[in-house]
């Protein structure tokens, strides 16, 4: 009557009946769900680190391609310091000679401006304007307002920038302020964006200058090449292979402290849409990257806006993978629930119906342990065909489009693989557990020593591949099944040889006679176990480790416990952390104790 009452009281379904049937498919269904999130985050950090490196290549390949224009201007200053007086003839032969045109496509004119005096002004204007029929014309614009002026007194080609010529680079303060740097510095200097002279269009342009000296080292003029910014930004990213929008800004000059941008700096946009905040909300779900760099003294800016997304063509698969298989596990855990809680409803009927008869009463409950005993061995052994369906897949998977994903999908199918392969292994401990002490076991005199020796024999691999010390004393003769004895022995081997230290381990077996029992140790020198967990390792699916630091299903333990208890034994555990660990069963000796003799 008594065990039929607690069974009702353990069983009732009103306590946890349909509500344990959601909790293990919600769970899966929220971890499935929490990993989708994370692929999804990830594929977008992914492609925003795409964005960054396109706008990183577009932004050096822009500031090499300036670097190399800085090459013709190095050209025009050796050309004045070979020659003791540079005629307009040799300017514009040395410009052929250098193949400027082909070599340097972008560049919109070249030129040099000569430091003069307002008092010097008419006499080199007559000396140039005598030079040719190219230079008839030359005149000084505008008008000089201080007390040195720099005129364009050549250029090349002259065909369409003859407003430039004659134009005083110290009249306006952006074609100054660089002129001035580069006369300091001696290097390359780039003006702010600039409205080209010769320009027709609304397209603005910049200029780079470097200081010609003379043979006494002071600054005579300097050499400069003019370039339109589109057509350097084109030349660069053409549009037909560009993909995205593309702005530049001048953020001024490259000592300037960094601040936001300014729609007031930008010098150049691609006009494939006027409405440049539409374009950036359009190429928002993509990402977009502004990237700064220098050039010749001048900060530039760049955003880059791609329009169309970077990510992977299997992108999409690989974010849906984890709900697709998290909603069908949790289905087959809904169902296997479901089973459970329909075989425990069986059993509480059963164990009402038992309070008729104690005799009835322990009948049915033992028919009810054993229906649920053989329950879980059967949906244990059934839930592994589904499971061996899901690796199956996942091969087919592997095998037939494994060269179209990229390297993070295949991690995630081997990832998917590796987790079946380990809930089979878990279900075949349980296979294990659920056998264990169910069928009928003969306890005999059973030789240690000879399980022992089996035991070592099975782990010689792991042996070996550690380099571990296995030695054992004397081991007893005790009442048990000599094929779970095996069990134990070898569960407790294969943990030390698992939990072990930096060096080899050293692992012993010894026994010792207390009264009617033998308690047999296995000790080993790993790293030891807290005591706070002594109690919680031999729980069934108890582990102290995750699975990425040491490989197990946290049922080696509860085997054991339950060998042993099933033997009418006792096991546990002395340890401390850094310590190592003395695992320790008993089981009933062979042979009584001796009688000690009365003296």
């Amino acid at each position: 009557m008594t065990s039929a009452m607690d069974a009702r009281r353990t069983l009732g379904p009103g306590r946890r009946g349909p509500a344990a049937r959601f909790v293990l498919p919600l769970i899966i269904v929220v971890a499935a769900v929490v990993v989708h999130v994370l692929v999804v985050a990830q594929g977008e950090r992914r492609e925003r680190t795409q964005v960054g490196a396109h706008a990183a290549r577009v932004a050096d390949a822009l500031e090499r391609r300036v670097d190399a224009y800085g090459g013709v201007l190095y050209g025009v200053r050796g050309l004045f310091i070979a020659s003791k007086d540079v005629t307009t003839a040799e300017f514009h032969r040395g410009h052929d000679a250098g193949d400027v045109e082909r070599r340097y496509p972008g560049v919109k004119v070249v030129g040099y401006a000569e430091l003069v005096t307002p008092k010097d002004i008419a006499r080199r204007t007559a000396e140039l304007r005598r030079s040719g029929l190219r230079y008839a014309r030359f005149s000084v614009h505008p008008a000089p307002a201080g007390a040195r002026v720099a005129p364009i007194t050549y250029l090349e080609p002259k065909t369409g920038n003859e407003p430039a010529l004659g134009l005083d680079l110290l009249s306006e303060p952006r074609r100054r302020a660089a002129f001035e740097r580069t006369l300091v510095s001696g290097l390359p200097e780039a003006t702010a964006p600039v409205r080209l002279i010769q320009e027709q269009d609304r397209q603005r342009g910049f200029l780079i200058m470097l200081s010609v000296s003379g043979a006494d080292g002071k600054p005579v003029g300097a050499a400069y090449a003019a370039f339109r910014m589109g057509d350097l930004v084109d030349r660069v990213v053409p549009r037909e292979r560009r993909g995205a929008g593309v702005e530049l800004y001048d953020r001024g000059p490259s000592t300037a402290p960094p601040k936001p941008l300014d729609r007031a700096e930008l010098t150049y946009d691609d006009d494939r849409n006027p409405d440049r905040d539409a374009l950036r909300a359009a190429s928002a779900p993509f990402g977009s990257r502004t990237v700064s760099f220098d050039v010749m003294g001048r900060r530039w800016a760049l955003h880059y806006a791609p329009d169309h997304s970077l990510a992977p063509s299997n992108q999409a698969l690989l974010n849906w993978l984890p709900l697709i298989v998290g909603a069908v596990l949790a289905a087959l855990a809904a169902w296997l629930l479901g089973a459970s809680l329909r075989t425990e409803r069986r059993a509480v009927a059963l164990a009402e119906r038992m309070t008729q008869s104690v005799r009835e009463s322990q009948t049915d409950l033992a028919r009810s342990n054993a229906e649920l005993e053989r329950f879980a061995y059967v949906a244990s052994h059934d839930l592994r065909e589904p499971l061996r369906t899901i690796t199956g897949f996942l091969g087919l998977l592997s095998r037939r489009h494994r060269e179209r994903l990229d390297d993070e999908g295949r991690e995630f199918i081997d990832l998917a693989a590796a987790g079946a392969r380990r809930m089979d292994s878990l279900i075949a401990e349980l296979l294990e557990y659920s056998r264990t002490g169910r069928g009928e076991t003969t306890a005999e005199p059973t030789d240690l020593e000879a399980a022992w020796s089996v035991a070592v024999r099975n782990l010689s691999a792991a042996t070996a591949e550690t380099g571990a010390e296995v030695t054992a004393g004397p081991l007893p003769v005790v009442m048990a099944d000599r094929g779970e004895m095996v069990q134990v022995l070898q569960n407790l081997l294969g943990n030390a040889l698992k939990y072990r230290g930096a060096a080899a381990p050293h692992i012993h077996a010894e026994a010792v006679r207390r009264g009617d029992e033998w308690e047999i140790s296995v000790t080993d020198d790993g790293p030891g176990i807290d005591p706070r967990h002594h109690e919680r390792i031999f729980v069934l699916l108890q582990r102290l480790h995750r699975q990425d630091e040491v490989e197990g299903t946290g049922m080696g333990l509860a085997i054991c416990k339950k060998i042993v208890e099933h033997h009418g034994g006792r096991i546990w555990v002395v340890s401390g952390e850094g310590e190592g660990a003395r695992f320790t069963f008993a089981l009933p000796a062979a042979t009584p104790a001796p009688v000690p003799i009365a003296t």
